[in-house]
């Protein structure tokens, strides 16, 4: 999935300029990690946290990813 569709789906903003030369959830993830993702690699984004679950193939591309809604600090108290 495209970083931008994800973007969108999650209504989330991603900046663009600071990850330019990335197109897929997983090379944002290897960005935003500073490594290639592991199974079980996980960042969090504007509320959300987005977790690695395997990779496939020689060259061991992510292809699926776990994505769950944080708990706000409001939501905890309640």
């Amino acid at each position: 999935m495209h970083v931008e569709d994800l973007a969108a789906e999650l209504k989330i903003s991603i900046d663009r300029e600071e990850f330019d030369d990335v197109d897929t959830i997983g090379g944002y993830m290897a960005e935003k990690l500073g490594r290639v993702p592991i199974a079980g690699s996980t960042i969090d984004i504007d509320g959300w946290s987005i977790t690695s679950e395997r990779p496939v193939g020689r060259r061991r591309r992510i292809s699926s990813v776990i994505i769950e809604r944080l708990e706000s600090d409001e939501e905890i108290n309640d």
